[in-house]
């Protein structure tokens, strides 16, 4: 997938983050702690819609030696954002608690996306 189609699912995912902090503060139910989980998955959220649009500037701009590993990155930050926040969205906003399983999957898509990007970035032309 190029640099391109990255940034478009990067302004739909930010688009949606900032849609989803509007209902965490304004429409969620709920004790601190609930509050908190689902604020936790909103900050990865955003952090990682933000990661996303680096990975596909990189993807496109770092030469073709770094460009699968930017892709890469972006694939990575997708995928874990998905299994990280999703899955806390889905326990604290809709009760599926046992969904809370994906979540450290997530964790390691994310690391791993920064591992990835940091390669890119060693492997990108000088």
């Amino acid at each position: 997938m190029t640099g391109r189609w990255w940034l478009v699912l990067a302004g739909v995912s930010g688009a949606m983050a900032v849609a989803l902090a509007a209902y965490g503060s304004h429409g969620l139910e709920g004790d601190a702690v609930l509050k908190g989980q689902f604020a936790t998955a909103n900050r990865f959220h955003m952090w990682h819609t933000l990661a996303l649009v680096g990975a596909a500037l990189v993807r496109d701009r770092a030469g073709t030696r770094a460009g699968p590993w930017a892709a890469g990155a972006a694939a990575l930050f997708s995928i874990g954002t998905l299994l990280f926040s999703g899955s806390l969205y889905a326990a604290t906003a809709l009760g599926l608690w046992q969904l809370t399983f994906l979540a450290p999957w997530g964790g390691f898509a994310l690391m791993a996306g920064w591992l990835a990007l940091s390669v890119a970035g060693f492997r990108a032309r000088s």
